[in-house]
Order: C-alpha cells, then structure tokens, then sequence
C-alpha cells in the first residue's frame, strides 16, 4: 500500500476519525471501534 493512500479509509469522517478516548480519557486518538446509537451502530 502507497502511503498517499494510508487512512483513507476515515478521512471522511468526522475529525478524520480522531476523538476522545472513554476508556482513559486522553484527546485527539484515532478511535476506531464502533458504536451505537438507539440501537444502530455507526
């Protein structure tokens, strides 16, 4: 894989993929797990 194409894959999404982690609250990870919302998951 080229490094032009290297994460891609969250570009797309909000903050490119990067949030704040639950677990130990530390900023701007990449969180990649899923989650759900009312029952649907995103």
């Amino acid at each position: 894989m080229a490094k032009a194409h290297r994460g891609a894959g969250i570009r797309d999404q909000k903050s490119r993929g990067r949030g704040d982690c639950p677990v130990c609250k530390r900023t701007a990870i990449k969180v990649m797990y899923e989650q759900s919302l009312d029952g649907a998951k995103t």
